[in-house]
């Protein structure tokens, strides 16, 4: 077990998660939060698919990172169902992202950078586009 450092990383909260059939799942909408590092917790594990933009959390290629697509600042940053927006105002790209360490996590399809929200989530702060 590790313990957690003075930084902090993104964090899906656990008590959003569903147990079904005694499997954890993810379900649509959930809010990406800022929470001290712990390399033991799983809900800080993300996966970047370089070649489709994809970030994707822990064990799911089904679900990826996603915010509300009006080009608005300050939208929260969430995890959505991959390529099924349910909306014919998403801009193409909008679930797909380019970085590299130490650079900002910009989405491909609007410009907008990931960025801590002046609010609090849960026990977190919000993630959010800027």
């Amino acid at each position: 077990s590790s313990s957690p450092s003075s930084s902090f990383c993104m964090s899906l909260p656990r008590a959003d998660r569903k147990a079904a059939h005694g499997k954890r799942s993810w379900r649509n909408g959930m809010a990406v939060v800022l929470a001290p590092c712990n390399t033991s917790d799983t809900m800080q594990f993300f996966s970047h698919d370089a070649v489709s933009g994809m970030i994707h959390p822990e064990d799911s290629k089904q679900f990826c990172l996603d915010f509300d697509f009006d080009n608005k600042d300050l939208r929260p940053l969430t995890v959505f169902r991959c390529d099924k927006t349910f909306s014919r105002a998403a801009k193409p790209r909008h679930q797909s992202w380019d970085f590299s360490n130490g650079s900002a996590i910009k989405n491909r399809g609007t410009g907008s950078c990931i960025a801590v929200g002046p609010k609090n989530i849960y026990d977190g702060l919000a993630v959010r586009t800027l």
